[in-house]
């Protein structure tokens, strides 16, 4: 798993571990602020970009550490109605 997946998975784990969840675009911010860059070396910008790269994240977690803490990342991340953007 590359240091952006495992960033986003910690971050995924964290919020679950407080019973909290992060919209996309406060994840956008988030990674912005951190200076976490797209893979082209851009910032990250409003869009679907950012929910495929969780939606990435999610498949690379599911292969590498199980279901279960892929669930995780899916429970993490919303839309802007707080909804999961995905059925996973």
């Amino acid at each position: 798993m590359n240091e952006k997946y495992e960033y986003i998975y910690e971050l995924a784990e964290f919020l679950n571990g407080h019973g909290k969840k992060m919209k996309f675009s406060e994840l956008i911010d988030h990674l912005n602020t951190n200076n976490i860059k797209t893979d082209s070396g851009e910032a990250y910008k409003a869009g679907r970009g950012v929910a495929s790269l969780v939606d990435s994240v999610y498949d690379c977690v599911k292969e590498e550490k199980g279901k279960d803490n892929a669930g995780k990342v899916a429970d993490a991340f919303v839309d802007r109605d707080k909804e999961h953007a995905w059925k996973k």
